[in-house]
């Protein structure tokens, strides 16, 4: 079966270009294993996607989730063209997704890869943006200089939603330094640089185990501390879901303490 046609409505319903490449390389890969047990996506059945979701044992659960997202999608699209009446994704389980304390880059080592990063303008540059602006790796490789505006950073994030993010006082002058040469921010061979590389010059920084991402992380975390508002961390982070922001703000337990000590005993309860 051509999965073209899927392609082409995912791109009708303004699909961001990441979304529809990750899309299309699941379904490519559930139509493959559909093949190898003799069946197509029209005769498939809840048991046949249960299998296919459980066969790549390296896929951590968000990723079988995004996997199970995409194949579903497909059998709507195959719905829509009449070429079967159901979508038996509906029949699978929800993947579980464990609750996970994200691991927080401390304040010594953001600081000590800033001042390490000093002589290196791309690397100061994509630190701060992570570090300071909460930025996934591919909304700092695709950032232009017509993104940098009075009111903050005009970010086009997952499923090419667009948010406004304030520049911090320290990211300000950076930013404005970047912005004297019109163009992408990371200029690369073709136009601007890919998330991977984003990622590699972030690295040579951080020790490791830490990661352009644990820096989003930290910045989340931050927000929160300073705010106490899940909402403002879900709109500067880009979140479409509020359960996901909660998996990257970090709680410590002199948090946990000070929230139960603020409770209000009232007077002589217990005398």
């Amino acid at each position: 079966m051509d999965i073209n046609g899927f392609t082409a409505w995912l791109e009708a319903a303004g699909v961001a270009a990441g979304t529809l490449r990750l899309r299309t390389k699941y379904v490519e890969r559930y139509m493959k294993h559909l093949t190898a047990q003799g069946k197509t996506p029209i005769d498939a059945t809840v048991s046949d996607i249960a299998s296919f979701l459980s066969s790549n044992k390296d896929w951590k659960p968000a990723t079988r989730a995004s996997v199970k997202s995409s194949v579903s999608a497909f059998h709507v699209w195959l719905m829509v063209e009449g070429l079967r009446p159901d979508n038996p994704v509906h029949g699978v389980k929800n993947v579980r997704i464990p609750p996970s304390q994200p691991k927080l880059v401390s304040e010594d080592v953001f600081h000590d890869a800033i001042r390490a990063a000093r002589t290196d303008k791309r690397a100061l540059l994509a630190l701060s943006l992570a570090g300071y602006a909460g930025l996934r790796r591919n909304e700092i490789a695709t950032l232009h200089t017509d993104d940098v505006t009075e009111r903050g950073l005009r970010v086009t994030g997952k499923g090419g939603r667009t948010r406004m993010v304030p520049i911090h006082p320290v990211l300000r002058p950076i930013l404005d330094r970047e912005c004297e040469t019109p163009g992408w921010l990371f200029p690369g061979r073709d136009g601007h640089v890919s998330a991977r590389t984003i990622n590699r010059i972030v690295n040579q920084y951080l020790p490791e185990g830490f990661s352009t991402h644990s820096l989003r992380h930290r910045f989340a975390t931050m927000v929160h501390n300073g705010s106490h508002d899940l909402r403002s961390v879900q709109e500067l982070l880009g979140h479409s879901s509020l359960a996901t922001t909660q998996r990257y703000v970090w709680v410590s337990h002199d948090d946990l303490t000070m929230a139960v000590g603020s409770i209000n005993v009232g007077e002589d309860v217990f005398s």
